[in-house]
């Protein structure tokens, strides 16, 4: 039986009377393996169809003959190829087995764009509705402490962010006119960045600091009579040579 070389795609001639092939290809001289040069039918009809196909012949004949017809596929004088009934079978069972592939591929592929498509879907509808929990009006409870005593607690709508907040909670207590140093922002007892935004339902504690007044600079003033310093004693010429003698 004929094989197909996998370079030029040429019959190889038998060189053992087992059926084994030669090892190189007379053609292209390419070192072809033993498994690559077993009958490959489907490699010679696939060639013929195409050829055919490309040469725009009569539809393929069934021979008669027995045998495998030898061909050349180099050969475009004719254009017709023909086929043992064998070979026609083959043809139509892997034409078959290639269109049922082609149906499984195509069916698997639609159901991965469904399951693609519906998990996008639902991505955007949770998407959607946590946009709108976001923007539904709500309050929170603030603490507001300043100097270590609580001031009354204070409901508040949930603010776009903690300058908004702290803008609110300054002009609701009249601390507006007063500076503060340092804010701090608590939810849930962990501290709150500047820059987070503040959820529905979390527990605020506000921390107003207020600065320190600074000491006055230091003057030269008069110190009151009582707090000046006792001058040193004074001794008598007497007790002074009263001691000397």
């Amino acid at each position: 039986m004929p094989c197909v070389c996998l370079q030029c795609v040429r019959e190889l001639v038998d060189t053992h009377p087992h059926g084994r092939r030669a090892a190189k290809c007379p053609e292209c001289r390419a070192e072809t393996a033993e498994a690559d040069v077993r009958p490959n039918y489907g490699l010679r009809q696939a060639m013929a169809s195409l050829l055919a196909i490309h040469m725009q012949t009569a539809p393929l004949q069934t021979s008669p003959h027995p045998a495998p017809l030898h061909y050349n596929p180099a050969d475009f004088s004719t254009k017709r190829f023909l086929f043992t009934a064998e070979e026609w079978d083959e043809t139509q069972r892997s034409l078959a087995e290639c269109r049922e592939t082609y149906r499984v591929a195509a069916e698997h592929n639609r159901r991965c764009e469904e399951a693609m498509r519906r998990e996008w879907e639902e991505m955007e509808r949770a998407a959607q509705q946590q946009q709108q929990q976001q923007q539904t009006t709500s309050r929170l409870t603030v603490s507001v402490v300043l100097r270590g005593s609580t001031r009354p607690t204070l409901h508040q709508e949930v603010p776009e962010s903690f300058d908004d907040l702290l803008r609110k909670v300054l002009e609701r207590f009249g601390f507006g006119d007063r500076p503060v140093r340092e804010a701090r922002l608590f939810a849930e007892g962990a501290l709150v960045s500047a820059n987070e935004h503040l959820r529905d339902g979390d527990h605020v504690e506000l921390v107003l600091v207020a600065p320190q007044p600074s000491p006055p600079a230091p003057q030269d003033v008069p110190l009151p009579a009582f707090m000046a310093p006792s001058p040193p004693p004074r001794h008598s010429a007497t007790s002074t040579e009263h001691q000397d003698t």
